[in-house]
């Protein structure tokens, strides 16, 4: 049983192979779990949020029910601490079948490899390195340690000057020229045997595959294959055909998704950084970091194992045994301590469980108290909390039933309550899955200009999105959607995935919120109502441009959030070009954007964006507003926006503000304590707001209302071109890798 495709267990007894995510939603209906006699969890070394979440409940219901038979399974377990965790249950070892695994670390064959000492690019990053602070400061440390370490080994003086002529410092950035002379090494004694390198992300293997193709007699052995999530699914499965020809040798230039989620069987030799990308969450900016990181030894041990599946094989660490040592963990960081708990508080609210807190400091690994305030204070924003107690409002029941982000979920809410459904379930449905597109290496620019078409001059990523599905749609049969796919560079599973999904959100909606009627998409070609509602449900995820005081200028749009003063539109965003002059020509009356995600990779980059007017904010934003007077004017009150934004408005707007939303915020606990139409003069009032929220006043325009008070200080400096320069220049490996 997986998401949109179940096969119930049968009446008599059936084994129910499912994923973790749908046990969970077993578990609301039978929290007792009195169908179950075994529960059987797989995989539980890999510590994501919802296995930590169930072990968390499976460790109570034991109390409950000693009877139930619990086994965890792992090849890389911390069988003691999870033995520990269940009252020291018994830990079973069964050997595997693995072929032998030779592992070389990197002062085992440094010596032998024709790496290009001389090369210019690498002796700026050694020097680079070497003259940053928190480099220098362990340098030391660890040549001391690395020199001890050489001498118990036995290795000659070369090895270390070699290893020092490399660039020490392998936790800043992937060296490219090493990869590829292991790999010429392995070619050099060996004529068989696929070869698979673990890379952190896209921009590494966008560079490796260039550095190879660059030597051409190498490179003419050799068939060479990425591996990376977002690339065609023809693409991914060409890694299991055998290679094109006998004389060709595959090698698979791979991120971590080949350690366990893939099996290659021809794989011979692994060459591996030890490094990939980790996804974090800033507690305090509110914002993912997704960055290089080394993996923990329970990796290392599985990346090994891709050699000996079928044959032995051979392993290259790209790092010294002293590194091994000084800079890897045993195992990786638990995602309950590095992610949002926005859903997994919902679910524990779901299952009746009255103090969270206590609940989940009951994990593996607990949280840290602040992500849990931190939950609270957001679902309490949003209104799913009721703020004195943290007990679940009405429209909070709602979105702890709904597979997503809450904010997703109150999205879904808005588009119903304001009749454009149809594009908010598209919106919603593609954002809680994934983005349509597919990113050949080549293709990408001709990808963003397809991007570009579909917004169709609304500067929308969202309604891009809308445009896509529709177009997608209109399609007759399975052959003319698979062609609208390949030609718009669209993946066909994922569209089907994202109409299934928008069927499932649909009927979720209809069974807790209102039935679903012809007055739900009343509304659904009003573009600027649909942008409007994404700020309803995407906020606090606001953005602002940050125009230059000269009024002709043409450089790229700075951009600020309540926690970054620069950020980025990310290259795949439709708006990712916008100059000044661009906002000041345009038809936008707002410098205001919502954004879906905001993620720190090489720069910070907003993800998923649109334009919203400063009504909409008003309206939609934090229901507490600060306000102070104008000086310049008492009919006028300055309002202040989530303690950032400040927005000029007169006095009888403001009123109408808080009156309207007085109303409307009633109104939503109403409907979603009672599923019913909408009566005449409820009908009314978001008529109303409507006309509220979208008029194109043009006394509200950014220049006039939205209050700019940088000192010139906090101008723009003259490294911003640069930084907006550079980011285009690493586009390619952008794209993905954020």
């Amino acid at each position: 049983h997986i998401r949109l495709s179940a096969q119930l267990p049968r009446k008599n007894g059936s084994i129910l192979f499912c994923t973790t995510g749908m046990l969970l939603k077993y578990i609301e209906k039978f929290t007792s779990f009195e169908h179950f006699s075994h529960i059987i969890l797989d995989e539980i070394h890999e510590r994501n949020i919802d296995m930590d979440f169930l072990l968390i409940f499976i460790k109570r219901l034991l109390k409950l029910r000693p009877n139930i038979k619990v086994i965890l399974m792992s090849a890389s377990i911390q069988a003691e601490k999870f033995s520990s965790y269940f009252e020291n249950c018994p830990i079973l070892s069964i050997p595997g079948n693995m072929y032998s695994v030779r592992e070389y670390f990197l002062e085992d064959y440094i010596t032998k490899l024709k790496y290009p000492y001389d090369n210019r690019t690498n002796n700026q990053r050694s020097h680079r390195k070497l003259n940053n602070e928190e480099v220098d400061k362990n340098y030391d440390h660890y040549i001391s340690e690395l020199q001890f370490d050489l001498a118990s080994q036995h290795k000659s003086i070369d090895v270390l000057k070699k290893i020092q002529a490399i660039g020490t410092d392998f936790n800043l950035e992937i060296n490219c020229d090493l990869v590829v002379s292991v790999i010429e090494f392995i070619c050099r004694i060996s004529s068989q045997g696929t070869i698979l390198v673990f890379l952190p992300g896209w921009s590494d293997i966008t560079k490796c595959t260039q550095l190879l193709r660059q030597r051409s007699l190498l490179a003419s052995y050799l068939h060479i294959l990425p591996l990376h999530s977002l690339l065609p699914l023809c693409n991914q499965q060409e890694i299991f055909n055998p290679s094109p020809h006998p004389t060709l040798r595959k090698v698979i230039l791979s991120t971590s998704i080949a350690e366990t989620s893939i099996t290659i069987d021809d794989v011979i030799y692994v060459i591996d950084t030890g490094r990939t990308k980790a996804s974090d969450y800033d507690l305090e900016t509110q914002g993912k970091c997704l960055l290089p990181t080394n993996v923990s030894r329970a990796n290392l041990l599985q990346r090994k194992g891709r050699a000996g599946r079928t044959q032995p094989g051979e392993c290259y660490r790209l790092f010294t045994r002293c590194n091994e040592r000084l800079s890897f963990v045993d195992f990786p960081q638990a995602e309950m301590i590095t992610s949002r708990l926005d859903n997994i508080y919902l679910q524990a609210k779901l299952l009746n469980i009255s103090n969270i807190k206590l609940f989940l400091q009951d994990a593996l690994d607990p949280p840290p108290i602040e992500a849990i305030e931190h939950a609270e204070r957001f679902l309490s924003d949003i209104g799913a909390l009721v703020s004195e107690t943290n007990e679940l409002t009405p429209i909070g029941k709602i979105l702890a039933h709904l597979p997503m982000n809450p904010q997703i979920g109150k999205l879904l809410i808005m588009g119903y309550l304001f009749s454009c459904f149809d594009p908010i379930l598209t919106i919603a449905s593609i954002l809680s899955y994934r983005d349509p597109f597919v990113t050949p290496i080549d293709k990408i620019q001709e990808i963003n200009e397809i991007r570009r078409c579909f917004a169709d001059k609304t500067m929308s990523d969202h309604l891009m999105l809308v445009n896509i599905y529709q177009e997608w749609k209109k399609q007759q049969n399975y052959r003319d959607k698979n062609h609208f796919c390949f030609e718009h560079f669209l993946n066909s599973n994922h569209m089907k995935m994202i109409d299934k999904v928008r069927n499932q959100l649909k009927h979720l909606i209809q069974d807790y919120f209102a039935s679903y009627t012809d007055d739900a998409n009343r509304n659904k070609n009003n573009y600027d109502l649909i942008c409007a509602l994404m700020c309803a449900g995407l906020y606090p995820n606001i953005a602002r441009i940050r125009l230059s005081l000269d009024k002709s200028s043409k450089r790229p749009c700075l951009l600020e959030t309540k926690y970054e003063k620069r950020i980025l539109i990310h290259p795949r965003s439709v708006n990712s070009k916008l100059r000044d002059d661009d906002i000041r020509h345009s038809f936008v009356q707002s410098t205001l954007l919502v954004y879906h995600e905001k993620i720190r990779t090489s720069s910070i980059f907003i993800h998923d964006t649109s334009f919203i007017s400063p009504y909409a904010l008003l309206f939609f934003g934090k229901s507490q507003l600060s306000h102070e007077t104008n000086p310049t004017n008492n009919d006028d009150n300055i309002i202040l926006v989530d303690n950032w934004i400040k927005i000029k408005i007169d006095t009888k707007t403001n009123k109408l503000i808080d009156e309207l939303k007085e109303k409307f915020n009633y109104l939503v606990e109403k409907k979603a304590s009672k599923k019913n139409i909408l009566l005449e003069n409820e009908q009314h009032l978001i008529e109303t707001i409507i006309h509220f929220i979208i008029k194109q006043d043009k006394n509200l325009v950014m220049q006039n209302n939205l209050i700019d008070d940088y000192s010139k200080k906090n101008m723009i400096n003259e490294d911003w071109d640069d930084e907006i320069r550079n980011a285009s220049n690493k586009n390619s490996s952008t794209f993905h890798e954020s």
